[in-house]
């Protein structure tokens, strides 16, 4: 009852806006060196190869995101307490979060922005020192209802969160890759692309990428000059993201050179195409956390063209409950076209019928 005495209502125009702001407010503090990672898929690789890069480089460094709080600087024990589920936080926690790593004496940290969390103004007025765009694809149409409105809520991260002057960093390679750049282009705002489409000697080409069941051989070129090194990590898709986080430490200020002895020391995040057996089983197991169509088939696609031509593949998968349903179908039907035996299973359905999403997936199967 806003007639009761000593009461004041403040209009504001957009109350989501109005709530991040004030979690500015209450919680000032944040690293120095902020970097943001934004894409349909590959968000959480590309935020844990900036922190080992930095880590392994003796910065003080962390990561935010769906793996939660990842620092080599020691927390409070108590901030466990409010690790969120999502893959951005409210914005109340994730500026208390940002203060809380600041408090720590982190220096750096590399941060997911999901869709939801940008259409929903959780960032507030974070500044950025760079920016990712990693991939993308089908996703969240549950929510976004289009792909268009879906791209737009992606680019505000450039257009609302980076420094003036600051370098995006883009996977080149992308669908959709024309109309980011043309974003970018009509707000006038630095870019560099990775991948084999990539052009201006500010760019990082790929040149060579030779795939194994044991890792890749990865050769790039960047401002005139070759770079090659070796991983233990698996899949193409995984060369553009280390050589995406390669450039976000690089637009920190940090040289080329000294991130190179760096990145054969990246290890594989948990479930992003991780190989759980050993290199000398006579068959290979890999798991991988794919929740979209092109996921999916990146990852069945880089696998086919690994085995052996003997050898046959197998997937087990699942679609999640309550999420964008009309994907469910497109996987079952890249499993069906790519693997020799699919097994459709359960995976966290949450409020929904699992026969249901089931159902559903065998619907793609043909």
């Amino acid at each position: 009852d806003a007639s009761k005495k000593g009461d004041k209502v403040v209009f504001v125009e957009d109350a989501r806006e109005a709530l991040a702001l004030a979690a500015c407010l209450l919680y000032p503090l944040c690293p120095k060196n902020i970097v943001a990672v934004t894409g349909t898929n590959g968000k959480s690789s590309v935020v844990s190869y900036v922190h080992q890069i930095l880590d392994s480089l003796g910065y003080s460094s962390a990561l935010m995101g769906t793996l939660g709080i990842e620092s080599n600087q020691k927390l409070p024990t108590d901030y466990v307490k409010n690790r969120s589920s999502l893959t951005t936080a409210d914005p109340i926690i994730f500026r208390k979060n940002l203060q809380m790593l600041a408090d720590a004496g982190v220096d750096y940290v590399a941060f997911e922005a999901s869709s939801h969390g940008l259409d929903q103004k959780r960032l507030g007025d974070v500044a950025v020192q760079s920016a990712a765009f990693t991939s993308f694809s089908q996703d969240h149409l549950d929510y976004h209802q289009t792909m268009e409105k879906y791209l737009k809520v992606k680019l505000q991260l450039f257009s609302k969160n980076l420094l003036s002057g600051a370098n995006a960093v883009i996977n080149g390679d992308m669908e959709y890759a024309s109309d980011v750049q043309k974003f970018l282009d009509e707000h006038k705002i630095s870019y560099s692309l990775v991948g084999v489409n990539a052009k201006s000697k500010d760019d990082l080409k790929i040149t060579r990428c030779l795939q194994s069941l044991l890792g890749q051989d990865i050769g790039f070129e960047f401002m005139g000059d070759s770079y090659e090194f070796k991983t233990q990590i698996v899949g193409s898709f995984q060369a553009s993201n280390i050589l995406i986080a390669t450039k976000l430490v690089h637009n920190l200020g940090i040289e080329m050179t000294k991130i190179i002895k760096i990145l054969p020391k990246i290890q594989a995040v948990t479930g992003r195409l991780q190989r759980i057996t050993e290199a000398e089983d006579e068959f290979q197991v890999f798991v991988d956390y794919a929740h979209t169509p092109d996921a999916l088939l990146k990852s069945l696609q880089e696998l086919k063209g690994l085995k052996q031509s003997s050898g046959k593949l197998y997937v087990v998968f699942g679609c999640g409950g309550d999420r964008d349903p009309s994907k469910r179908p497109i996987m079952g039907k890249i499993a069906a076209q790519i693997a020799n035996r699919v097994i459709i299973t359960d995976d966290n359905p949450r409020g929904e019928d699992p026969a249901k999403i089931r159902a559903d997936i065998m619907g793609g199967v043909v």
